[in-house]
């Protein structure tokens, strides 16, 4: 499988994931999923960007406006929903892993999928590995001052520090 065509299929069985669970397929949740499962290593190769609402990838804009073309998805000003030639192709391997993912992502979010908790979650995801990347130090403090830098005050501290605590079990002394 060629790898636009597993970013697809990946894309697809997300939404049918999401669906299957009675979850919104919302443009957020399928940002910050498919950010979320790439930054956990699956080859998805998107580019993410800093962006008004978290990070941000052109190509999943791309991707959905594509399956629109085929038939397979409905986009509307919020939410993609599943089209009159909606598969969900993913082989049984890639479901597995990608559902154990999704299924930590949820955990993570505290299953509020709420478009507020999205953007926070994915901000500070997106700062954590930003640092990282950039050999700074990756600890709460510093965090906190990035997600400050990019939201400003919209965000309350104590909620900031709980969506680090949630992901820095999992991203900060792991290497992910």
């Amino acid at each position: 499988m060629k790898n636009s065509d597993y970013t697809r299929s990946a894309f697809k069985h997300v939404i049918a994931w999401l669906k299957n669970k009675n979850m919104q397929t919302s443009k957020i949740a399928m940002q910050k999923a498919l950010f979320y499962l790439q930054e956990k290593g699956l080859p998805l190769r998107l580019d993410f960007e800093p962006y008004s609402y978290g990070p941000f990838s052109r190509q999943v804009m791309e991707t959905a406006s594509d399956l629109e073309r085929a038939g397979e998805i409905s986009v509307d000003r919020t939410d993609y929903t599943p089209g009159p030639e909606f598969a969900d192709i993913l082989p049984e391997k890639g479901r597995r892993e990608i559902n154990a993912h999704l299924e930590r992502f949820c955990e993570l979010l505290g299953h509020d999928f709420s478009f507020d908790n999205l953007e926070l979650c994915g901000t500070v995801l997106y700062c954590l590995q930003a640092l990282r990347e950039n050999g700074m130090a990756v600890d709460r403090d510093s965090v906190i001052h990035e997600v400050e830098q990019w939201k400003g005050k919209k965000y309350a501290r104590s909620a900031i520090k709980a969506a680090y605590d949630a992901l820095a079990e999992e991203f900060v002394n792991t290497g992910c």
